[in-house]
């Protein structure tokens, strides 16, 4: 349960940045630390919706090549975005988790964009649940359909909540499985598992 606080939660590897105070706020060693542990990422994720023999960053590239052919959806996400960016308080950084195809830096540029692994759309590959920031140095995290992908979302609530400055947001995108929804990801370009629990352990 996300319990009252002077955080705002609202539902709804590498640093290439030059502010200076973005950089001093981030913990090096984590960054290493992790980066370390991605070097030796498997590539064949079949289930997952990983191609046998593609990286993950080949992976994102061809979901942004994929939405920039679906015009209809494409304008969906940028839809979302928006309404995510108007929800953001004033102060920054922004920090995106797990930005996939980057798309969300279409229509918020000064946002960090980080997943667990390095791509194209990243400034940083960091993992949600052993986040690189300062205590109270974040003004808004952003994640789009991510939360169901973290492997232990309490703990990456808690790294939320520490990281962000007094005020700040959490503003978080989920899909909801309605009987609509479960036909229309038939025609996701992302494999969607629909017999998995909450907390399950999965395949």
């Amino acid at each position: 349960m996300w319990h009252k606080s002077q955080h705002q939660f609202v539902g709804f590897g590498f640093l290439r940045i030059s502010d200076s105070g973005i950089a001093n706020s981030l913990n090096w060693s984590a960054i290493r630390a992790r980066h370390e542990s991605f070097e030796s990422y498997s590539t064949d994720h079949p289930d997952t919706g990983l191609l046998c023999m593609e990286t993950p960053q080949e992976t994102v590239v061809r979901y942004r090549r994929v939405l920039s052919e679906k015009p209809v959806l494409m304008e969906v996400y940028l839809e979302w975005y928006r309404r995510m960016k108007d929800l953001f308080a004033v102060s920054g950084p922004t920090i995106e988790i797990g930005t996939g195809h980057g798309l969300m830096a279409e229509v918020a540029p000064d946002l960090i964009a980080s997943d667990v692994f390095p791509s194209p759309y990243t400034h940083l590959a960091c993992d949600a649940m052993y986040l690189p920031f300062e205590t109270g140095s974040v003004g808004n995290f952003a994640m789009l359909d991510v939360l169901h992908h973290i492997e232990q979302p309490v703990r990456a609530f808690a790294e939320f909540a520490r990281c962000l400055k007094p005020g700040g947001r959490l503003v978080v995108a989920e899909p909801f499985l309605s009987p609509a929804a479960r036909l229309l990801f038939k025609f996701h370009f992302e494999r969607v598992d629909f017999t998995q629990e909450l907390g399950g352990p999965g395949p």
